[in-house]
């Protein structure tokens, strides 16, 4: 069984047999004119549904700036009672915020995110306490980080690389790419990947 072309997938079953990246994802949203806006677990979710629903293609339509309540896009400077409403988005703004409350090297990470879509309601104080607990965390003896299912190329380098500590990413990546040209089911490393 071979991965199809992109602009050829016609059946949820196709579509979900298969590795695709977000970008990808995206792609085949576009040409299926569904909106091509959101993580990648979400464009999945949405090409699912479209498929198997046989669907009208959506229309793209754009969100009135006025009725979007998100921290991004507030005209008033953020501060740490600012609520996180229901669409917040990450926007320059916030990001300066967070780079001056938390510290110069600020990175969101994927904890951080999953806490602030979660609690909708609270401050940003309560997402700068979150960024510092989570940093104490991360030198804790042993600390591995999360990864959600959605990363599986992640997952993937992780795993080749805890078993075999002397290869290179070159490798990880070549391994990577013999394994996404498999169905969906085969993508967790192995260690007779080295092999392929």
């Amino acid at each position: 069984m071979q991965r199809p072309d992109l602009y050829t997938i016609s059946s949820a079953t196709t579509l979900l047999n298969w590795y695709w990246t977000r970008r990808e994802l995206a792609a085949i949203c576009k040409q299926q004119g569904i909106n091509s806006a959101g993580s990648k677990a979400e464009l999945l979710n949405k090409l699912k549904a479209h498929f198997e629903q046989d669907a009208k293609p959506q229309p793209q339509c754009k969100v009135n700036q006025r009725t979007k309540q998100t921290v991004s896009t507030t005209n008033e400077p953020l501060s740490l009672q600012t609520l996180i409403g229901p669409a917040y988005k990450n926007g320059k703004a916030a990001r300066k915020f967070f780079k001056e409350h938390c510290t110069p090297n600020f990175r969101f990470s994927i904890p951080l995110l999953a806490f602030i879509k979660n609690n909708h309601g609270k401050t940003l104080q309560d997402v700068v306490d979150e960024w510092h607990r989570l940093q104490a965390i991360k030198k804790l003896p042993g600390y591995i980080s999360y990864l959600p299912p959605s990363l599986q190329y992640n997952q993937y380098i992780r795993d080749f690389f805890a078993d075999n500590p002397g290869k290179t990413l070159v490798d990880a990546r070549n391994c990577w790419n013999k394994k996404r040209s498999l169905p969906l089911e085969k993508h967790v490393y192995e260690k007779s990947d080295c092999l392929l």
